[in-house]
Formats: structure tokens, C-alpha cells, sequence
């Protein structure tokens, strides 16, 4: 099954629309799975799991990515696509809101649960956008880890590296991500 999913991925990156057919056939139990918790942690009830790993979906067939290493780093990178989805969704419904202490929701990894506003993943990003300018590998573990959902695991083997440098660069990134999103943090 993984060497089948990433034969198909090179076929889909070599250009085959049916290869990416069958790609997207074969994970989407796991995107949408993952959809309903990236859903769950925003907060975000409007949408369906399958809507949103269709959103991710047409987000990845408008430019196909030429990193992508294998099933689970596929996944982690179609998780990206639906947690931007989710991201713009947030934008639109509440441009210029601010968090209300009543209005927060919590978004829990398995390292560190952040208290946050489901319109703050336009924030989310952003901050992650700009540790991405200081240090691109921690930037890389949190959109992977917090936007996608992978675990820690999934991040060192998407990225090709130990557990180990995974959770010191986490560890170093969600330091950073939590004094950007002070004002996000639910102290109470």
C-alpha cells in the first residue's frame, strides 16, 4: 500500500490527472479524518469533514507540490492545504474581530494546548509565517504539526529527520509561537 500511494504520487507529479484520482481515492479516509480534527480544534461547525478535504483538495490540484516524499508526507501537506482553507473561512467570517474570552476554543496538540479563538488562525499563520523568516526547519515542524495535525513523528519522518531534532525544533517553535500569540493564550 505505501509503495503503491507513492508510485502514484510520482505519476500524479508527473502529470497523470488519474494517477492523482486514485491518490486522493486512496487517502481520503485518513484527510478526512484529519479534516474532522483540524475542524473540531478550530472550531469551525459549518463545514463537513468531506468539504473541507475537497477544499484541500482542489488547493493541491491548482499546483501540484515536487517535494513530496511519500503517504505521510502527502498527507501532511494536503492537512496544510485544508488548514489554509479553514484559515481563509476564519478571515472572511470575522475580519477585525478580536478574541472574546467567551468565544475561545481550545486548539490541543500533544505537546501544548493553546487556548485560541477559532477567528485567530489567520494569526496562527502569520506568526508561523514569521518564524519561518528566522528559522525555517521550527516553521516547518509547527505547520506540519499544528495546521496539518501530524504528530511529532509524522513531522521528523515527513521532514527526513530524528524524533529527537523534531521535538527540540517544536520545542524551540512553540516557545516563539506562544509569546506571538500571547495575546491568544488563555492564562485562566
Amino acid at each position: 500500500m505505501k509503495a503503491e500511494v507513492t508510485a502514484l504520487i510520482r505519476r500524479w507529479q508527473a502529470g497523470e490527472a488519474e494517477a492523482a484520482e486514485e491518490l486522493f481515492a486512496h487517502t481520503f479516509r485518513v484527510l478526512r479524518q484529519l479534516a474532522g480534527r483540524q475542524m473540531r480544534a478550530s472550531g469551525d461547525s459549518e463545514l463537513q469533514p468531506t468539504e473541507l478535504v475537497s477544499e484541500g483538495v482542489l488547493r493541491l490540484l491548482q499546483h501540484v507540490p515536487r517535494e513530496i516524499a511519500d503517504r505521510h508526507h502527502f498527507v501532511a501537506i494536503a492537512g496544510y492545504a485544508m488548514r489554509q482553507a479553514l484559515a481563509e473561512r476564519a478571515r472572511r467570517r470575522g475580519a477585525g474581530k478580536r478574541p472574546q474570552p467567551a468565544d475561545r476554543r481550545e486548539l490541543a496538540t500533544d505537546l501544548v494546548e493553546l487556548t485560541l479563538n477559532p477567528d485567530s488562525l489567520v494569526d496562527l499563520a502569520r506568526a508561523i509565517d514569521r518564524l519561518a523568516e528566522l528559522d525555517r526547519r521550527q516553521a516547518t515542524i509547527a505547520r506540519l504539526h499544528l495546521q496539518a495535525g501530524c504528530t511529532i513523528e509524522e513531522c521528523a519522518e515527513a521532514l527526513g529527520t530524528s524524533v529527537s531534532t523534531a521535538r527540540r525544533q517544536w520545542r524551540g517553535a512553540r516557545v516563539w509561537l506562544r509569546r506571538e500569540l500571547r495575546e491568544y493564550l488563555d492564562d485562566g
